[in-house]
Parts: C-alpha cells; structure tokens; sequence
C-alpha cells in the first residue's frame, strides 16, 4: 500500500529573482516566504522538483515551452506559472560527483543546484532512491518534501550480531559474516528505517512480534541475498493499536 502514498502538485510562479530557466526535474524552494519558486541550492530546504512543462497555453499551471527553448524547462519569465510536485513518484536530477542507491534516502545535494544524492547523517531526508546511478542527469526517485519530520539524523553501522536500536534512520550491516540481527517493534507510526548490506553476507533481520506487515511467525524474518548493496525500507504503521513495521520496497531481500 505504500506505493499509493497520496501525489500532491502545487501550482505556483516563477520568482522574480530567477536569472534564467528552471530546468526540469530540479529541486525548487520558496522565494522568501512569496510563494515564488526559484531553483533550489546547496543548504536550501526544497519545496519540491519543476514538473516539465506540458500544456500551450501560458496561463496554466503546467504549460508549453516556447519553440526557441529547450522543451520542458520553465520559461525564464516572472510572469510563468508552473507545477511543483511536493510529493509522489518522479524524476529528478543528479550533478556531476554526486551518486544514489536504490532503496536508500536521499537529500539535496551539497554541491550541485537543484539536484539530489544520497543521504547523509545530519541532513534532512526528502525521500528515496528508485534506482542506482552516478552518472549525471535524471533518475527516479519517490519524493516526499512535505514529510519535515523525516529529518533522518539516525544512523547506526552494525559490525556485530546483535540488535538495531535506532527506528528512523539508516543502518548498514557490516559484520564480516551471515548473522541474524534482531529488530523491535516501531515506536511510534510513520517512522522509516533503510537497511543496507555492505558486505557479500547473506544477513537475517528478525522482528519476532509481530512480524513484518504484521504476518506473525511466518513473516517475521528478512533474508538478505548475499550482495553488497541487498536493502530494502521498512515503514511503520498502526495496525488497528499494533505498531508494525510494514516492507515497503526491497532490493534482493525475501520476506518469510
């Protein structure tokens, strides 16, 4: 059910302040509390990515480039309006250097204007890799720049068999050999944990009570497949008063 998480657009006009067009796909933020939106930078909270322009007319929201421009930026006008998507599956961009995982958070990138990579400790997550690339240009992602809850400060790096003790952040399974890593119920609804292989190990995580998706004993483990880069994302919910981690996208992981 995850993948049906509510899309939201947002129509709004190009600042005043822009220079030049807003290339399509780019991370855009609000032009000082105006409700313009101009091209995102690195330390920006972003609003959203520039949904391509579709539409001939110029007072729609989504509308027609002019022929001399390349098709689908947004016109370097401050009279132009045009469509943010605040949440939902789309494309965005990745600038030279810069690099995401699939399965794994992602941010605005440090370097790049209007572009994403991927999370690091201390940032704000805006949503997750639907694909691995480093090469520069568009890639799928799902976007979630209204979740401002999700600022992901927790990561833990697991170098041992034992247990994971954050629930909402990042953890890499690094222990050098196949073992089992336990897993809790959630603390509370709406949290997301991304669990990532980064060794060649066939890792287990179990969560005994009450199974992911709430399936019990007979869906209460992952198995991972043995490649670095194996992951998936959990998300937790409240099943009728039961907190429950709910496995929302995978990558070489099977649930039984």
């Amino acid at each position: 059910m995850d993948k049906f998480k509510l899309h939201v657009e947002i129509g709004l006009r190009r600042a005043n302040s822009e220079g030049s067009n807003i290339p399509k796909f780019s991370l855009v933020k609000d032009d000082s509390g105006v409700a313009n939106a101009k091209i995102a930078t690195p330390g920006d909270t972003p609003i959203g990515i520039a949904k391509p322009q579709a539409i001939s007319s110029s007072d729609d929201l989504t509308r027609h480039k002019d022929g001399t421009l390349t098709e689908g930026d947004i016109w370097n006008s401050s009279t132009t309006l045009f469509t943010v998507i605040a949440r939902g599956y789309t494309n965005a961009l990745i600038g030279s250097g810069d690099s995401i995982t699939v399965n794994k958070p992602i941010m605005m990138s440090t370097t790049n204007n209007g572009c994403i990579e991927e999370w690091k400790p201390g940032h704000r997550a805006i949503g997750h890799a639907l694909e691995t690339s480093s090469t520069a240009g568009e890639v799928s992602i799902y976007l979630d720049c209204m979740n401002l809850a999700e600022e992901i400060n927790d990561y833990q790096e697991i170098t041992s068999a034992g247990a994971i003790t954050i629930d909402n952040g990042q953890v890499d399974l690094k222990t050098g050999g196949a073992d089992e890593i336990t897993l809790a119920a959630p603390s509370r609804a709406g949290n997301t944990i991304y669990i990532t292989a980064k060794d060649a190990k066939a890792y287990t995580v179990v969560n005994a009570s009450p199974g992911f998706d709430g399936g019990g004993a007979g869906a209460d483990t992952l198995t991972f497949g043995g490649a670095i880069g194996d992951g998936c994302r959990l998300f937790s919910v409240d099943n009728s008063g039961t907190l429950q981690w709910n496995l929302c996208e995978r990558t070489n992981v099977t649930a039984g």
